[in-house]
């Protein structure tokens, strides 16, 4: 969230995810920064696991394209 919200600050800190893990995993993938088809491919994961694993990727990749972005100058001003 740091992160993102350096190349927007207009990006609010969401609440907290629920205790149980199973709609944790279920509001984190509806709250990700991800396109669609990718959050359907989250959450239609046959388990907790799948769900979490596929997503961590996707926010792995997020965060990697908001590194390089920062990296050449970009702060999300145009």
């Amino acid at each position: 969230m740091e992160l993102a919200r350096r190349i927007d600050t207009g990006i609010e800190i969401p609440p907290p995810l629920a205790d149980d893990p199973v709609r944790a995993a279920y509001e984190a993938a509806a709250r990700a920064p991800i396109g669609p088809l990718d959050a359907q491919r989250v959450l239609s994961a046959p388990d907790t696991a799948t769900r979490l694993a596929l997503l961590t990727g996707l926010l792995d990749d997020t965060a990697d394209d908001l590194r390089a972005r920062l990296a050449a100058g970009g702060d999300g001003a145009e």
